[in-house]
């Protein structure tokens, strides 16, 4: 249960830190991927969890799905990452990670 409890515990802080900062399109003037590689410098780690279902080779190949046939997921699946969150992860790791996303927020905001 500790894990569990420490997931949800940091995934409320990181929610709350940074809820106003970049959760709106088009707030940033920066890209997934240069965001990505921002925090790979900062010794950060991500992940893309969000594929949509319709860019998976099976579907796109079985019904002829293009990326644009949907936009809403494509639009969320280009901009979403997954930030490191495990039990793992100490709170001084966890204000590195908020700290981190902050400042490119602020360097990068429109």
């Amino acid at each position: 249960m500790r894990y569990a409890e420490e997931v949800l515990r940091l995934s409320a802080e990181v929610r709350e830190r940074l809820a106003s900062s970049a959760t709106m399109p088009g707030v940033l003037r920066i890209e997934r991927d240069a965001f990505v590689e921002e925090l790979r410098q900062r010794n950060i780690g991500t992940s893309v969890h969000f594929i949509p279902i319709h860019l998976h080779p099976y579907y796109r190949d079985k019904y002829g799905y293009r990326p644009e046939s949907f936009p809403v997921a494509l639009t969320n699946y280009r901009r979403m990452l997954s930030l490191p969150l495990s039990a793992r992860v100490s709170d001084a790791d966890a204000a590195d990670v908020i700290s981190a996303v902050l400042d490119i927020v602020r360097r990068y905001r429109r």
